[in-house]
């Protein structure tokens, strides 16, 4: 009876030890990824106030961006409406770091790039060009909410909040005159859904909102 007993006991404890120490989110506690994202803050925040910038006129009592820079870099008439026209957007790019101090939950360290073109035209004709450049970094936090034991599925949640580095450059077509607007400001990126399949090398998906786009695919390394 106590033999049988003394191996159920250490039976059991070689059980529990071999599953503490097989925790696939203990085990591999970095991940890197690299990932791309559309219809990120800036990009939907520009279109939908471009309207109403397309609408303003420009003037010197007008709070637009560029009243001066229009003026004189631009020989605009006071009162004529500057728009935007031919916009193309990058996307974001961002390479990640995280790590699991314990299972479920990670923290890490963002930096992205994104880029956006445009021409600035007047009464429908094109007078110069804009161009904004923007590196954001970020910590994040992600939590799971479900995990496969071998690493196969994991479902997810992902917040972050750092800051943007802008540079606008606007350039006259007339005079090739340029200058340069660098400014700074607070992002965030909230994502309630994410999915990730795989073992050590995994792609995913998420769905969300901010500096990482509402869609953003990619592909993570454990290690």
């Amino acid at each position: 009876m106590n033999k049988i007993l003394r191996t159920a006991v250490f039976t059991l404890s070689t059980l529990l030890c071999k599953s503490a120490f097989s925790q696939p989110f203990m085990k591999d506690k970095s991940e890197v990824s690299l990932s791309y994202g559309h219809y990120t803050h800036e990009l939907i925040w520009d279109l939908v106030g471009e309207s109403g910038y397309e609408t303003r006129a420009i003037d010197n009592t007008d709070n637009t961006l560029y009243p001066e820079l229009a003026l004189r870099n631009y020989n605009i008439p006071i009162g004529t409406p500057v728009k935007f026209a031919n916009r193309l957007h990058s996307g974001a790019i961002f390479i990640n770091y995280l790590f699991t101090p314990v299972r479920k939950y990670s923290i890490g360290i963002g930096a992205g790039y994104e880029q956006q073109t445009a021409d600035f035209t007047s009464n429908g004709v094109k007078v110069g060009t804009f161009k904004r450049r923007v590196f954001t970094i970020s910590p994040e936090f992600r939590g799971s909410y479900f995990w496969e034991e071998h690493y196969l599925l994991d479902i997810y949640a992902l917040f972050g909040f750092g800051k943007a580095f802008a540079f606008e450059t606007l350039s006259n077509d007339a005079t090739g005159k340029k200058e340069i607007l660098p400014m700074s400001y607070w992002m965030f990126q909230v994502t309630p859904f994410g999915i990730k399949v795989g073992e050590a090398l995994s792609g995913f998906v998420e769905i969300g909102y901010g500096y990482k786009g509402v869609v953003r695919a990619g592909a993570s390394y454990k290690f």
